[in-house]
């Protein structure tokens, strides 16, 4: 069976077209490549320890709450796992520095009283690549907020507060870590 010359015509530009768009296609992904995220400073790392946060503010217990949200978040996060044991290839050092306390807002009537507050909690890490066997940062510091509203009781406001504030604190550092420096 054989085709008029007018059939076969319109088919001959998207034959040849298609190898075109086949190729378009394929290297839209030609920058994608798989590995660490962290580049060249995260080579060959794929755990992270995590040893209990060093806390020099008055603050008690923080330390311990905010070592399990930095490896909650890294666990969350999934681009490096967290280890217990310090043979990890990488090890992440924690020291909180400062608790700090801002009114954002104060009360019409009184304003000595604030009714917004913002609590911030700063912090000075090192990353070390054991793989490389360097610092990849040493004593950055890095913080994280929260802001609540005081209705009544400041004190338990503020340690309502203070979780939300460890959680964006350990999203700094992971996401300081793991996007590399």
């Amino acid at each position: 069976m054989t085709f008029p010359a007018s059939f076969r015509r319109p088919l001959l530009p998207a034959v040849l077209l298609l190898p075109a768009i086949a190729a378009l296609l394929l290297t839209g992904c030609a920058s994608y490549h798989l590995g660490s995220v962290g580049g060249k400073n995260l080579q060959g790392v794929n755990s992270v320890y995590v040893p209990i946060v060093k806390n020099e503010t008055l603050e008690p217990s923080i330390d311990v709450s905010t070592t399990a949200e930095i490896i909650r978040t890294f666990d969350q996060d999934g681009t490096l796992k967290t280890s217990q044991s310090p043979e990890a290839d990488s090890q992440l050092d924690v020291t909180l520095i400062s608790v700090g306390r801002d009114a954002l807002t104060m009360e019409r009537l009184d304003s000595q009283a604030g009714n917004q507050f913002q609590v911030t909690l700063t912090a000075r890490i090192t990353f070390m690549n054991r793989r490389l066997g360097k610092k990849i940062c040493d004593n950055v510091t890095v913080s994280g907020s929260n802001t609540y509203i005081v209705q009544g009781d400041q004190v338990e406001a503020e340690r309502q507060a203070m979780p939300m504030a460890e959680e964006d604190l350990a999203k700094h550092i992971v996401s300081l870590v793991v996007e590399g420096w």
